[in-house]
């Protein structure tokens, strides 16, 4: 029987190997509560749903690495090479997530983070303030609260998040007017704070490019009217 629901696919990440990696979470939980033998082994039906369900997930994503056959008569070995080779393909995808993470996240120091949280704090007075309609206001307060989330966390903070609150305060600035207007100079403080601590970081180096090889072949003689023709002999497969 399917491991996944279609109530699984409802909210797959947009990248395609954070999709695969997502689903063969949700089915590797399910199949640790999986029907198993006296022995507290798979059984094989359940070896082989895995081994189908994962390999088709496989195949959709174009993850590299990992191919399904029906399992032959050593059910658990082929069923052990096939998890490693699920388990090196999510180590990838975990490192390749992590490098693109760091890209568009800050680490930031915490005196840096106690004047955000004061920044905040000024810009949540004057949003409140202000003669904002509902639905604006609780739009700019729910995306400061989730600022305020990732700075208390102690990790490194998410670009997006910051640039939500920048952004939707610098829009509700211009429609507001003065009912705002300290709200756009604390916005851009907090900007400049999270851009300082973005330069401060370590950028990663790329690779240099290839170098261009010399094709040192010896050029190609023939006579002036006189075209070279491919050395096709009796033995070449033509099909015309």
């Amino acid at each position: 029987m399917p491991f996944l629901t279609h109530r699984d696919f409802e909210d797959l990440p947009d990248n395609d190997e954070e999709a695969f990696s997502y689903l063969v979470s949700k089915i590797d939980e399910r199949v640790s509560n999986a029907e198993t033998d006296s022995h507290g082994n798979l059984t094989y039906m359940t070896i082989g749903d895995y081994m189908n369900e994962v390999g088709a997930l496989a195949q959709q994503f174009s993850i590299p690495g990992i191919s399904f056959t029906p399992p032959n008569d050593d059910y658990f070995d082929q069923y052990n090479k096939f998890q490693w080779s699920v388990q090196a393909s999510l180590t990838r995808i975990r490192v390749t997530k992590a490098r693109r993470d760091t890209h568009l996240s800050v680490d930031i120091a915490a005196p840096v983070r106690r004047k955000i949280h004061h920044y905040l704090e000024q810009l949540k007075t004057e949003i409140v303030n202000a003669n904002l309609d509902a639905k604006r206001s609780r739009a700019l307060l729910d995306r400061i609260k989730e600022l305020e989330v990732e700075l208390a966390g102690g990790k490194r903070v998410n670009l997006a998040v910051v640039m939500a609150v920048v952004a939707l305060t610098l829009q509700a600035t211009t429609d507001a007017g003065e009912m705002l207007l300290n709200a756009r100079k604390y916005a851009g403080a907090i900007s400049q704070l999270i851009g300082s601590e973005k330069v401060k970081e370590p950028q990663v180096t790329r690779p240099p490019p290839q170098q261009r090889i010399e094709d040192k072949r010896p050029a190609l003689k023939h006579t002036q009217g006189s075209p070279v023709r491919p050395n096709i002999t009796d033995d070449d497969d033509v099909p015309f």
